[in-house]
This record gives structure tokens, sequence and C-alpha cells, in this order.
């Protein structure tokens, strides 16, 4: 009796140790294939992205040119709707921080071409200078977007006053080098898409950390934090979902502060990620995305949860009134601000634990903020 118990004892442990086999609960998930929306990313909305991105810098660069040639109030206007096209463009491509814009390091934080808020006395020191250099450790915080933010518009200043500036031709050099540098980074990373990677990009279609599948749900969750951390949390002072005192708060730290498109941005990097989520191409056509993928595997109740969940946040959005810095001084519109963020922490825990649980993929960034 005691052998056979035994026997019944181990052949217990086998199975349990059989079902904690690292990758098992992985491997038993539904699957479908995950082919189709992989290529329509790739064709349909990333390298389409990237090329649109392309011809907005190109666009910049020369009413750069055009300013600093002729600098009066109509071309100040021109490069600056340049500008906000190009900024727009950008938050379109912004999450696909993987593959090719990691390696020219178009998008990492901290290195990229969108680190705010931008330095300001750095800014001027190096103008005067005559000096810098972009890629440098602080490179980013006086350079991308939010340097040409800070050089085309003030909160203080008059547009006839930020024109007298640029009769400084070291502040002509300097505007025109920021954006070669954008220009530089972008052109190469839409290059490597329109060469091998485009491949390696459509072929890989495990669930693993570094496929495909994964990149895209990982930088599209980690965008979303960027949205609630740094481009609401930080200004409304709520710090790794921390309320802090809400008289106090930070509107010089936002996004295009200078500009008072804070909100613009705001938008245009929530519909990139709804877009990608349901696989909208850059032309508004609808092709297979995640949600799809969820419905094939079962999963057609998130996925119903996850865009109603986007409508919400949608809609909180389109509560909070220009301008953004306006809004955060004012005590109603504030409130309307944090109910903002309290829609983003729910939709970032159904894609960040109920859909990467569905689809089988780890969460490999790292993140402190206590989601």
């Amino acid at each position: 009796m005691k052998k056979l118990n035994n026997i019944v004892f181990f052949s217990l442990l086998f199975t349990w140790f059989m079902s904690c086999t690292p990758g098992k609960g992985i491997e038993e998930l539904p699957s479908a294939d995950r082919g189709p929306m992989l290529v329509n990313y790739s064709e349909n909305l990333i390298r389409p992205g990237y090329q649109n991105l392309q011809t907005s810098v190109s666009n910049l660069q020369q009413a750069a040119v055009n300013f600093n040639a002729s600098r009066t109030t109509s071309t100040l206007q021109l490069l600056r709707a340049a500008f906000q096209q190009t900024y727009t463009q950008w938050q379109y491509v912004s999450l696909y921080d993987f593959g090719p814009a990691l390696t020219v390091q178009l998008i990492p934080e901290g290195l990229g071409v969108n680190t705010f808020p931008t330095d300001g006395t750095r800014i001027e020191a190096n103008i005067t200078a005559g000096g810098y250099d972009f890629n440098s450790s602080l490179g980013s915080t006086f350079s991308g977007f939010p340097a040409l933010d800070y050089l085309l518009y003030s909160k203080s200043l008059t547009d006839a006053e930020i024109i007298t500036l640029f009769d400084d031709d070291k502040r002509r050099t300097f505007l025109v080098d920021v954006i070669e540098h954008i220009n530089t980074k972008v052109a190469a990373t839409l290059a490597e898409w329109n060469g091998t990677y485009r491949n390696t990009f459509t072929s890989n279609l495990g669930v693993d950390v570094g496929s495909s599948t994964s990149n895209v749900i990982n930088r599209m969750v980690r965008n979303l934090e960027i949205v609630k951390n740094f481009k609401v949390g930080v200004p409304v002072n709520i710090i790794a979902n921390v309320l802090g005192d809400p008289s106090v708060v930070n509107p010089s730290k936002a996004e295009a502060y200078y500009s008072d498109s804070s909100l613009t941005q705001m938008r245009a990097s929530l519909l990139a990620i709804k877009n990608t989520y349901l696989g909208v191409s850059t032309q508004g056509v609808n092709g297979p995305g995640l949600d799809d993928y969820l419905q094939a595997i079962g999963q057609s109740n998130l996925d119903a949860s996850i865009k109603g969940q986007f409508v919400v946040v949608e809609n909180k959005l389109s509560e909070i009134p220009e301008t953004f810095s306006q809004s955060l001084s004012d005590v109603n519109h504030r409130a309307k601000i944090r109910e903002f963020h309290a829609e983003l922490v729910a939709l970032i825990a159904l894609m960040k634990v109920d859909m990467t649980s569905a689809v089988g993929v780890m969460i490999s960034y790292t993140d402190n903020d206590g989601d």
C-alpha cells in the first residue's frame, strides 16, 4: 500500500510540475492567425505613418527656410502651422517604439525627439555658444519638437518680439539644425521599415518578448501610460497614481506648453493608440487589428469593454476646455482633468492586464507607477 501511495504521490507531483512548466499556460491559450494583423500594421499604419511624418518634416524644413529668409508675421504663422502639422503627425507613430525607431533613437524616452518639458535655459546657452550636440546624453532636453515649441512661441513675448529674436543668425541656424536632427532620425527609421525590417516584423508571428505582437501591445500600453503619467498626471499633480494637492499644478511641464496645443497633441496620441488597437489605417480603413484578434480567440466581451472604455476616455477628454494651461488653473476644469486621468487608469488596466493575459503577451517594459 505504501508503494502504491508513493506512485500516486509522484504521479500527482509530475502532473502538477508539467502544469507549471514555463510557457505552457501561454501555449494553451486560444490562438488565431496573427499574420494578417501584422501585415496590416506594417503596410497600412506604420510605414505610411512614417512616410506622412517624413513629408511633414520636409514641409517644416521649407517653412523654416522661408521664415529665415523673410521674417514676417505671415511666414511665422506658416512656420507654426507646419510645426503643428508635423507635431500631430508625430503622435501617430510615437507608439511604435521598437525596431528601427529604437535603433536610430527616434522615439526612446529621454533620447528621442519629444522629451518634455524642454530646457529653455540650455537652449539659449547653446544658441549663444553656437555649438551643441543633439546626440549627447542631454541632447534631447534642448532639441526635438519641445525645443521648436519653445522657439516659435512664448508666454511673455509678442509675435513681433519673437521675430526680432531671429535677427540673430545663430538662432536661425539653431532652428534649422533642430529640424534637420528630427529629419535625419525620421528618414533613417523610414528607410529601415522600407527595407529588411518590413519582412522581419510581418514574419515574427509569436507572442514571446520581442515578437511583433508583443512589441505592438507593449508600446501601445506604454504610450497610454505616457499620456496618463506625463501629459496629464504631472501637470495636474498626480504622480504614480497618487493624488497630490489639487491646488498645486505644473502647467509648464505639459507637452506643447508654449504653443498651448497640449490637448491637440493628446487627442492625436490617443487616436493613434485607438486606431492601432482597431487596425484602422492612415486612410481611415478598418483592417485586422487587436480587436479582431480578441474576437477570434473568444474574447468578444473584453473587446467590447476596451472599445467602450475608449469612448469614455474620449468623452472625458472632450470635457476639458482649451487651453490645457487655463483648465489647469480653473478648479472646476481641473476636476475634469482628474476624471479624465481616472478613466485612463481604467483603460490601461483593461489593456495591460486583461488583454495581455488573453493574448499571452508579457509586459516587458519597466513600470514603477503602481498600475
